[in-house]
């Protein structure tokens, strides 16, 4: 039989699925070179970095590209019928993990790395269907549950 309706609910989930894919292995290159590696996130994307101000992305392993995700139309592969509602690492756009894996949050302004005091968040959404994508203190944690 024909679907009728859209599949929003799955969008979102794949979208989700990429950026804890994207998060982890941040933390874990911040682990496995023993150096800070930083997620920056815009209205509509992200990109992985080697410094908390550096305008290059540092080089996906797999396609050598800059390491960067856009959703939205004509977005990047997976991510271009999803959106970025919010994203908050105690109240900054930047997150960070430290050589242990630890997350932390990067206030552009002040030039201030500070440890997560609570869960930092990424809510994806396609169509109806949001997710929150949340990065726990201290452990670096990240999990996935529906966003209310």
């Amino acid at each position: 039989l024909p679907q009728i309706g859209s599949r929003d609910d799955l969008r979102a989930a794949a979208s989700a699925r990429i950026l804890i894919s994207d998060l982890i292995y941040a933390q874990n290159l911040a682990i496995s070179s023993q150096r800070t590696t930083y997620v920056r996130f815009g209205a509509s994307s992200y990109g992985l970095y080697d410094s908390p101000t550096g305008s290059t992305p540092i080089t996906h392993p797999v396609n050598k590209t800059p390491y960067t995700a856009t959703f939205g139309a004509g977005g990047s592969a997976g991510l271009a019928n999803s959106a970025i509602d919010s994203r908050s690492f105690d109240g900054q756009d930047t997150l960070a993990f430290d050589e242990l894996g630890a997350p932390y949050s990067y206030n552009a302004i002040s030039a201030a790395l500070t440890p997560l005091v609570a869960a930092g968040e990424v809510v994806v959404r396609s169509g109806s269907h949001r997710l929150r994508v949340s990065v726990e203190p201290f452990t670096g944690e990240v999990t996935v549950a529906p966003a209310p």
